[in-house]
C-alpha cells in the first residue's frame, strides 16, 4: 500500500471522520425536528438587516481564511499544483503564484481571523438568530473556541506551553468543516 493511502487510512483520520458523520447526524437529527414545527422565526428590523451585512463579511472573511488552509495543503503536496500544469502557457509555472498567495495569506491570517470572529460575533448579537437555535450556539462555541487559541498565538507574553497546545488546537481542519455543517443547518432553520 502506497504511503500517502497508509496515512490518510490512519486511526486518527477515522476518529475525525466518526465524529465529523455523529455531529452531521446529530445535527440532522435536530434540523428536521425543529424544521417539522415549521423552523424558527426572526425578527425582522433595521438592526437585523445591519446584522445581514455584517455576516456577510464574516463569511467572505472565513473563506478567505479557510481558503489558506487548502491552499496550504495543496503547496505543501504539490497535488494541485501538478493538475495545474497543462494549464501552464508560455514557460509560466504555476507553483512560484500559488506559494506567493500562500504567503500573502499567511500575512493576512490573523487579521482575517479576527474580522471573521467579530463580524460573526456582531452578526449573532444584531440579528438574534442564535437564541433558539443549538445548532448556531455550537457554531459560535466553535468561532470562540478557534478565535480564543488563535489570540494565544498571537499574544507576546503566553507561556510556551500554552502557546505550543493552542497551535495543536487551533490549527485543525475539522473544526472549520464542523462549523460549516453547524452554521449551515442553522442558517437553514430561520425563516424570517
Amino acid at each position: 500500500m502506497p504511503e500517502e493511502n497508509k496515512n490518510f487510512f490512519s486511526k486518527k483520520t477515522i476518529i475525525i471522520a466518526i465524529i465529523i458523520l455523529v455531529v452531521f447526524g446529530l445535527s440532522l437529527v435536530y434540523f428536521y425536528s425543529v424544521y417539522s414545527k415549521g423552523g424558527l422565526s426572526v425578527p425582522n428590523n433595521s438592526l437585523s438587516y445591519l446584522g445581514d451585512a455584517i455576516g456577510v463579511i464574516g463569511l467572505i472573511a472565513l473563506i478567505l481564511v479557510y481558503s489558506r488552509t487548502l491552499l496550504k495543503i495543496t503547496v505543501q503536496k504539490g497535488t494541485l499544483s501538478k493538475r495545474l500544469e497543462p494549464l501552464e502557457a508560455k514557460g509560466v509555472k504555476v507553483e512560484p503564484y500559488m506559494k506567493r498567495t500562500l504567503r500573502l495569506s499567511n500575512v493576512l491570517h490573523p487579521y482575517l481571523g479576527g474580522i471573521a470572529v467579530i463580524a460573526i460575533l456582531l452578526h449573532c448579537f444584531f440579528t438574534s438568530s442564535f437564541m433558539n437555535n443549538w445548532l448556531l450556539r455550537a457554531a459560535l462555541i466553535l468561532i470562540a473556541w478557534q478565535g480564543f487559541f488563535g489570540l494565544m498565538l498571537k499574544f507576546r507574553f503566553v507561556p510556551s506551553f500554552l502557546r505550543k497546545n493552542s497551535h495543536l488546537v487551533h490549527a485543525q481542519f475539522f473544526t472549520g468543516i464542523l462549523l460549516l455543517i453547524l452554521a449551515g443547518l442553522g442558517h437553514l432553520l430561520l425563516r424570517g
